[in-house]
């Protein structure tokens, strides 16, 4: 059983890799990073630890999906809503449905994640040029959302936001889930002042 993770992101042709082990966490850029994932890759390979990597976020598309059917139903549908929410045919995608839960009118709720087949494609050969097999694909939103913690209050609106070289994104939810995403692709030679104009308007991006 592996009591070891890893965490593998790639933007303007670099990697970033953390490391999780016993509560401790440690980051890894450039050539350390490098020397890391080597080291990283061994684990897995030995069953010694988990590689995660974030599907790429600009093609991940994020839907909120309501059924009024029961728990037991609601499975069979999630897939039929989704392909009308979603503005390519839900058979073209890889999916997955997370944070099932019951509202106030005995019907069921959920969030779906869903990235294009190619999109997929290409990522895993990208990972596969730095010799990169991952054990765990996540949804960028929900890996982001994670990353972000709990509120104090659960009633509370918070916002998540990543600044990476190529693209910005921010998602933004509460009562401990996520409700809305969005992905603006960064300008060349984008500098501190961009990030933290983003920043400032990540709320406004989601429409909360």
């Amino acid at each position: 059983m592996a009591v070891k993770a890893y965490g593998a992101d790639f933007s303007g042709g670099r990697i970033l890799l953390a490391k999780a082990e016993r509560g401790r966490v440690e980051t890894f850029a450039g050539h350390a990073a490098r020397a890391a994932l080597e080291r990283a890759r061994t684990e897995v390979e030995a069953g010694r630890a988990a590689l995660a990597v974030a599907a790429p976020a600009p093609a991940t598309m994020m839907r909120e999906l309501h059924t009024p059917l029961a728990s037991a139903k609601a499975a069979r549908v999630w897939e039929s809503l989704l392909d009308l929410a979603l503005p390519v045919p839900v058979e073209q995608t890889v999916w997955a449905v997370a944070g099932e839960r019951a509202d106030a009118g005995g019907g069921r709720r959920a969030m779906a994640y869903a990235l294009g087949r190619k999109d997929l494609e290409e990522a895993e050969a990208a990972w596969a040029e730095w010799g990169i097999v991952p054990t765990h694909e996540d949804a960028f939103p929900e890996a982001l959302w994670a990353a972000a913690g709990r509120a104090e209050r659960r009633d509370e609106w918070r916002v998540a936001v990543w600044l990476g070289e190529e693209w910005a994104a921010a998602v933004g939810g509460c009562r401990g889930e996520a409700r809305t995403w969005h992905v603006l692709r960064t300008p060349p030679r984008a500098g501190a002042a961009f990030a933290e104009r983003f920043a400032a308007r990540a709320g406004a991006f989601l429409d909360l």
